[in-house]
């Protein structure tokens, strides 16, 4: 989409979709400066969101080293990481911070990883295969 704005003493600008808000680019508002860092990010993560998972999954034994006892342990630490990342779908779209709901997912995958090797699901992997063929 090509917005063309006024500015104040100058003459017409072209924007090329890098602000929703019609801001010239020497002028981007603070929203879009964030997007464009948050952007650059996940860019890196895009392919690494299975690393950041297992690095995630890490930290927390390192943190936490005992583990899930059974699948009402799981179930309610999932909730927790699942209600923080809730958290940020509540707020409003202008206030959501895309780093902390990307941190909050990458938590709940960790968990949900977590869980499952802590509770001996991972040794159901071929039977769960087998039933998807």
């Amino acid at each position: 989409m090509q917005t063309t704005i006024e500015t104040p003493a100058k003459e017409r600008a072209t924007h090329y979709d890098a602000c929703d808000h019609g801001v010239p680019i020497e002028n981007h508002c603070a929203l879009c400066a964030g997007r464009q860092r948050v952007a650059a990010k996940l860019d890196m993560l895009h392919a690494g969101f299975g690393a950041a998972v297992v690095h995630e999954l890490r930290h927390a034994r390192r943190e936490h080293p005992q583990g899930i006892a059974n699948y009402h342990d799981g179930y309610g630490r999932l909730i927790e990481e699942v209600q923080e990342f809730f958290d940020e779908v509540r707020r409003r779209e202008k206030d959501r911070d895309p780093a902390a709901a990307l941190k909050e997912l990458i938590q709940v995958a960790a968990m949900a990883q977590r869980t499952a090797e802590d509770l001996g699901l991972v040794h159901a992997l071929p039977v769960y295969y087998a039933k998807r063929a």
